[in-house]
């Protein structure tokens, strides 16, 4: 419900209900909205406290605030307190950060500090869902730094930087892990989803896929979106390119392309990027706002290295299998784009593999925490 005590205007309340709608549409979840006297296990939205919430829900059975000041009604900011009082912590509090992400707390505001507290095991059930830098629920480079400029984290491999902090849209894994806590007895029968996907409970028939992929299995690639572009490419040991729409030309706003490179069997796919580059960010927060990113883990759900801003990055990346996901999302603004090389190589060359461990939240234990 929304608290008829706060000047919500119109437009902000619906806001709210895209959010709640979008979270509902791709979960198990039904959201009802109440507008009598707040009493009883329910949440309430209000403007008492910037962006905040509580997390999961009131041990005393009472209704949950959400506090949503008029700089925080955003579909992605909303969607991320909505998860805090259904139950999730911030990404980099997890029990596991340490193996992901390095806070740096000299950058840290003296005040601000109790924000990067790592959460004990007993508070945080661990599952199946891996820890994931492109999460909603995760903080960005710069959050509660003394001053602008510093790093309050770094992620402990270097190409994930501008992954994290994004509040545009919920993560594969986000919806994911909402489905497992849920969600994980509605369908009587699994499908066997390939490629990170699992069986959508709000369609039992289908499979729920990570981005680039379609299907009711998820066996298809994503086709481009807005040009022709994307598809499975059989890489060689000969170099083969690929591009953004109209390279050298700039590509426009809104198109989308998904590569599947593969490998032969035993190999290994080779990437580098070369020529001009540029993809829209926001330099001042280290954080990509359009995206080339490359998923070359052994899990393709998991949100992979995103690349940004200007500069051509230099080193190669090396699939961690025989496959390897190309991304272009171009969601804000034109621009010149990219091109890269990629070809097959032995398995013995560099790879930038990472270790994943499973996780699942608590939805018992409460703590105040704030969006940043």
């Amino acid at each position: 419900m929304i608290d008829q005590n706060d000047n919500y205007t119109a437009r902000e309340q619906r806001v709210i209900e895209l959010a709640l709608e979008h979270w509902h549409n791709i979960t198990c979840l039904d959201f009802e909205r109440q507008d009598d006297e707040p009493t009883g296990n329910r949440i309430v939205f209000t403007d008492v406290d910037g962006c905040a919430s509580n997390v999961g829900r009131h041990p005393l059975g009472e209704p949950q605030y959400v506090s949503l000041a008029p700089e925080c009604i955003r579909l992605g900011v909303i969607a991320h307190e909505v998860a805090h009082a259904l139950g999730f912590w911030h990404e980099q509090s997890r029990p596991d950060r340490d193996d992901y992400v390095t806070v740096r707390w000299e950058n840290i505001d003296k005040d601000s500090k109790g924000q990067f507290l790592k959460e004990q095991p007993v508070d945080v059930d661990t599952g199946s869902v891996p820890y994931d830098y492109g999460s909603i629920m995760h903080y960005r480079s710069k959050a509660f730094a003394r001053y602008d400029d510093l790093f309050t984290l770094n992620t402990n491999i270097a190409d994930y930087q501008k992954t994290i902090g994004q509040r545009d849209q919920l993560s594969f894994n986000d919806i994911r892990l909402m489905n497992v806590i849920y969600c994980s007895d509605v369908c009587p029968q699994k499908l066997p989803c390939q490629r990170g996907g699992y069986t959508d409970p709000r369609r039992c028939d289908r499979c729920r896929c990570p981005d680039g992929f379609i299907g009711q299995l998820c066996e298809h690639v994503m086709p481009g979106y807005g040009a022709n572009c994307g598809g499975v490419v059989e890489v060689t040991p000969e170099w083969a390119r690929i591009s953004s729409p109209n390279y050298p030309g700039e590509f426009r706003e809104g198109q989308e392309c998904s590569w599947l490179l593969k490998a032969p069997k035993g190999q290994r796919v080779e990437f580098q990027f070369y020529g001009e580059f540029e993809m829209y960010c926001k330099v001042r927060h280290s954080l990509c706002m359009d995206y080339v990113e490359i998923r070359n883990s052994t899990d393709f759900a998991n949100t992979g290295m995103r690349y940004c801003c200007f500069g051509t990055p230099k080193s190669p990346i090396v699939s961690a299998t025989e496959d390897m996901l190309v991304l272009f999302r171009s969601f804000y603004r034109g621009g010149k784009g990219f091109q890269a090389q990629v070809r097959s190589i032995p398995p013995s060359g560099k790879m930038h593999s990472v270790l994943y461990i499973d996780i699942l939240v608590s939805f018992t234990i409460m703590t105040y925490t704030k969006q940043k």
